[in-house]
């Protein structure tokens, strides 16, 4: 018994060889490539990250990872974070010794 699945990824391994699995792309790719470049444009060196426990925010620290290199921009993850996590203070005191350039929540 096969039945269609919608599958939210942006790794094309989720659907390859797969005929009843539809894949949508997700623009997480497109956005922390144009992230990226903003950043250098404004010689930002270091810039961290804190993500929190969801698959599109997981997505997006792993999108920006790549270009952020080709552009010379380090990124740091800082912590990662249930969910329904609203208090960054210890993040942000720790992105404060870690002399980031930009923290991304």
């Amino acid at each position: 018994y096969q039945m269609p699945l919608v599958a939210i990824c942006i790794d094309t391994v989720v659907a390859k060889g797969r005929p009843y699995v539809m894949r949508l792309q997700s623009s997480a790719d497109d956005y922390m490539r144009a992230t990226a470049r903003w950043a250098r444009e404004r010689e930002m060196k270091r810039i961290g990250f804190v993500v929190a426990d969801l698959p599109y925010t997981q997505a997006i620290f792993e999108a920006i990872e790549k270009p952020s290199r080709e552009y010379g921009v380090e990124t740091v993850l800082l912590n990662r974070v249930p969910s329904d996590h609203m208090d960054f203070r210890s993040d942000l005191s720790r992105a404060r010794l870690e002399n980031l350039d930009g923290v991304g929540v």
